[in-house]
């Protein structure tokens, strides 16, 4: 179409073309135009199925009045409104040639979207004798082509049932179905308003003639096995004019059921093939568009974060993370103003990843150098035996002074070495024994939380009363792990070197672990806790970091001094070691009671570890239990303990001699292994390594010394070094009260 100018369009005979009116100036003007709204007004018609028929009266003189009615007409509220009648007021200024110039290169969607902008504009494109050359001229112009317009419907309703974004009967924009048989698109909602469908389904199959009427109505889901939902209004259209023509004329009743049963397979036949076709070329289309805008998105923002220096944070963040942080993968135009909206959050992911990065690399030279100081442990606790030292790992040794500031404080840069811890080797025993008075202290405050407030007179009231470092080595004195659970309980002094307790670990490896179903929580649990920032960069955790992974066994000890009490001890003195030596046997009362009215030939024998198991374990079925029925006094487990005479604990060692893995003595808890000094010695070379004794055939293990030697079997003098015992052996006393010997049975 050539351009023609608006003034050119006037002197045409037999068309008048409109000029395009100016913004109203005044409400006085408005409601004058209000009062001589007649017959020249411009009326546009939208028919039921959302097509838009132009009907156009008058001199377009007038159109200014007509804009200053529907200004008010549709007056919006709020600064964005202000905002949008400000820009059409600007547009309305516009010369006209410029804003007809400017129609002919609009496709569809955009002709149809400036007819539901202003009533001015609408008059325009509605108008047939001039917006009927851009329909056109934008129906063969848009990419990809649409089929044909059916026929008896005008390029308007044809493209709003192509590009409209809204339902035809309530203007929604969700949950829209277009049907191509019937010219529709309706939400789901309307879908089942029986004022506007009809719907046939299994339950409810039609009659002979609303079968007929299916067939001649246009359905608007063709799926196999959907409902069959047609529109009411051609419905009953057709049922009107059968029924008419059945009393009339059967034979023309006939013709027309055929033309309009041919009419809809016609058209179904180009919704399988025409439009199904169109459709899947518009969403390919559509999905290319938002890749590029995406592209194009994606690549303005990485430009933004090179020019702040996130360079390298982006190549080690990859294409996917990156693609993956909210607001890079949008199809908003990156602007100014979305820039500083969607920058925090991205400046934050990154940041983040930085900061999990450094602390990773901080993480592993911290890690190289505490390996540093594990060989001058081990040296130091071999050479100082009589000290008695726990074999903590050197984790712990790395956190405290002076070995603290060498390994943390050192720069990252300088490399460190051997030589610059051995100027404080001298030192570790006095670190170690720090240490060791630190976690002691924790376990008798443990302790102390758990016992009775002293109530004597003002002043003391509510204290709790102090204990020694002798309330350790009591045998009511039991702990237990939190990742180990209340099954394996532990004493002073293996706690001290209990693995669990230098570690980090998953909430999920708790031994009263307990899955949730939300499977977001469980991905969770499944994470090593960290205390801070700074103690995610610190590979040496504190032993019992945070303070909650051990804990006093209160319900442990309190039958432990049932017990002790049962074997005549005092459970107030009564050492476990002094029990271990001892080697007392105890029956289990309840255990030799009757069961189901039979007499019980045998009963349980064990010895003071594993009867507080038997405890732990049997106790709500003790606690209901009464003797013989005859009620002479309920069972607790203060009474269900009896002490085992000489022959009876006799018969209880026969019997774990046979169970016994191995062993040709009565098993005996109080039984360490005794180790030569001189084997267990590691000496430092000048250049800081370590190296530990070699055995003559080969090993470089501990030689265990036999009772009343003078020499070990590497012929190394014992009075020269001695001898020393581990007490803190994870392989025996950590799970002492697991080990044999195991209940027995005897008569």
């Amino acid at each position: 179409m050539s351009r023609r100018s608006a003034r050119l369009l006037k002197k045409e005979p037999g068309e008048s073309a409109p000029s395009l009116p100016r913004a109203p100036s005044s409400s006085s003007n408005a409601k004058a135009a209000t009062k001589k709204r007649t017959s020249n007004q411009v009326d546009v018609d939208v028919t039921a199925k959302g097509g838009l028929e132009p009907s156009t009266q008058g001199d377009a003189k007038h159109l200014a009045k007509r804009r200053k009615v529907a200004s008010e007409d549709t007056k919006i509220s709020g600064p964005s409104a202000k905002r949008r009648q400000r820009g059409l007021k600007m547009i309305a200024e516009m010369p006209v040639d410029i804003l007809l110039e400017i129609f002919q290169h609009l496709d569809p969607a955009d002709l149809l979207s400036l007819s539901r902008t202003d009533r001015t504009f609408r008059s325009y494109v509605m108008k047939r004798s001039v917006a009927l050359p851009w329909w056109d001229a934008a129906f063969k112009r848009v990419e990809p082509k649409p089929p044909a317009c059916p026929e008896g419907m005008s390029l308007p309703q044809y493209a709003n049932l192509l590009y409209g974004r809204t339902c035809f009967f309530c203007s929604t924009t969700q949950g829209l179905t277009r049907s191509w048989s019937a010219y529709i698109r309706a939400c789901k909602k309307c879908l089942s308003d029986d004022n506007l469908f009809i719907t046939f389904t299994k339950s409810s199959p039609p009659s002979c003639i609303e079968y007929e009427l299916r067939q001649m109505t246009g359905p608007i889901s063709s799926k196999y096995g959907d409902p069959v939902i047609l529109l009411r209004e051609d419905f009953e259209k057709h049922r009107g004019v059968l029924t008419r023509l059945d009393s009339q004329d059967k034979a023309e009743s006939n013709t027309y059921f055929r033309k309009s049963a041919e009419e809809i397979n016609r058209r179904l036949s180009r919704a399988r093939n025409e439009f199904k076709d169109w459709d899947a070329r518009e969403a390919r289309q559509k999905e290319e568009e938002l890749k590029a805008r995406r592209a194009d998105r994606k690549s303005a923002i990485l430009g933004k974060l090179e020019e702040l220096g996130y360079s390298e944070a982006i190549k080690r963040l990859g294409d996917k993370r990156f693609t993956n942080i909210h607001g890079v993968n949008a199809v908003t135009l990156l602007t100014d103003k979305e820039w500083e909206r969607v920058k925090p959050g991205i400046l934050a992911v990154l940041d983040e990843d930085q900061r999990v990065i450094d602390s990773a690399n901080r993480r592993q030279f911290i890690s190289k150098r505490t390996a540093l100081l594990e060989g001058l442990l081990q040296a130091s606790i071999s050479q100082n035996r009589e000290l008695n030292l726990p074999e903590v790992p050197a984790s712990q040794l790395a956190k405290l002074e002076p070995f603290r500031t060498i390994i943390y404080d050192t720069p990252e840069k300088k490399q460190l070495e051997v030589k610059h811890l051995m100027k404080h080797f001298d030192e570790i025993p006095s670190v170690l024994q720090t240490w060791k008075t630190g976690a002691e202290e924790t376990l008798l405050s443990l302790i102390q939380a758990s016992a009775p407030a002293i109530d004597k007179g003002k002043k003391g009231r509510g204290k709790r009363p102090a204990l020694g470092l002798e309330t350790l080595d009591l045998a009511t004195t039991i702990f237990w792990c939190k990742w180990c659970g209340k099954n394996y309980p532990t004493t002073y002094p293996s706690v001290l070197t209990h693995r669990c307790l230098f570690e980090r670990h998953a909430a999920d490896r708790a031994g009263s672990y307990a899955p949730s179903r939300n499977p977001r929580i469980r991905r969770l649990d499944r994470q090593i806790q960290y205390l801070n920032d700074e103690d995610r960069a610190d590979p040496n955790p504190g032993w019992n970091q945070g303070g909650n992974q051990l804990f006093f066994y209160e319900e442990a000890s309190k039958y432990a001094a049932a017990i002790v009490t049962a074997l005549g001890k005092d459970p107030k003195v009564a050492t476990w070691e002094e029990l271990d030596r001892a080697n007392e046997r105890l029956e289990c009362v309840y255990c030799r009671l009757p069961k189901d009215g039979k007499e019980r030939l045998k009963g349980l024998a064990m010895d003071w570890r594993q009867a507080v198991l038997h405890q732990l374990d049997d106790y709500s079925i003790h606690l209901k239990f009464q003797f013989n029925k005859g009620k002479r006094g309920v069972l607790t487990y203060k009474n269900s303990w009896k002490k085992l005479n000489v022959q009876s604990r006799a018969k209880a060692y026969e019997k774990e001699l046979k169970d016994a893995s191995k062993g040709a003595t009565p098993l005996t808890r109080y039984s360490p292994d005794v180790y030569c000094t001189e084997c267990s010695w590691i000496h430092i070379k000048k250049d800081g390594s370590v190296f530990e004794y070699e055995k003559k055939d080969g090993y470089s293990s501990c030689t265990l010394v036999k009772p009343g030697a003078k020499k070990c079997s590497e012929g190394h003098d014992l009075k020269k070094k001695g001898t020393f015992t581990d007490l803190y052996d994870q392989g025996w006393y950590d799970c002492s009260f697991r080990v044999e010997p195991h209940p027995v049975r005897i008569p």
